[in-house]
């Protein structure tokens, strides 16, 4: 009998020894995995509230890329419209000076209330690589481009 009183409390101490290792290890992973979740949940809001901005842009650029200028120069706001005077204007500035958008993406987005910005990069009908940016005005409940600048292209109000 005495070979079974040892059995039992070591196997009581196993557990008890098991329980404190589960807790710790639930405590290990709520102190680390909250602050993650909560980093996670940060990121995700910034790419919800700033994707407007992004998708204005990636419509403008793509309609430069297809070469439909009459697109393009709707997109951007009336005080840009006015500086370059036409679509046949915008297309004769994208020739001259930039290239054509062939392939680009945003690194960097801020947005308040009414303007937001992106950086990133862009690769033109040529092939040259070239940093962007892009300023954004909101107009009539819709985002418009009010400043693109890329290699020596450059439209500003």
């Amino acid at each position: 009998m005495m070979d079974g009183k040892p059995k039992r409390k070591n196997e009581a101490d196993v557990a008890q020894k098991r329980r404190i290792v589960r807790w710790l290890l639930l405590g290990v992973a709520g102190f680390f995995g909250l602050p993650i979740c909560a980093c996670i949940a940060c990121v995700g809001a910034i790419f919800i509230v700033t994707q407007p901005i992004v998708d204005a842009s990636n419509d403008f650029l793509a309609d430069l890329q297809s070469e439909d200028y009459e697109a393009a120069y709707s997109q951007m706001t009336h005080r840009l419209q006015e500086e370059v005077g036409s679509p046949q204007r915008l297309g004769a500035l994208i020739s001259d000076y930039g290239g054509r958008p062939e392939r680009w993406g945003f690194i960097n987005r801020q947005k308040s209330d009414e303007t937001g910005g992106l950086k990133g990069s862009i690769t033109t009908s040529s092939g040259a690589e070239h940093s962007i940016s892009v300023n954004l005005e909101m107009w009539d409940n819709e985002w418009r481009i009010s400043r693109v600048q890329y290699g020596d292209f450059l439209i500003e109000q």
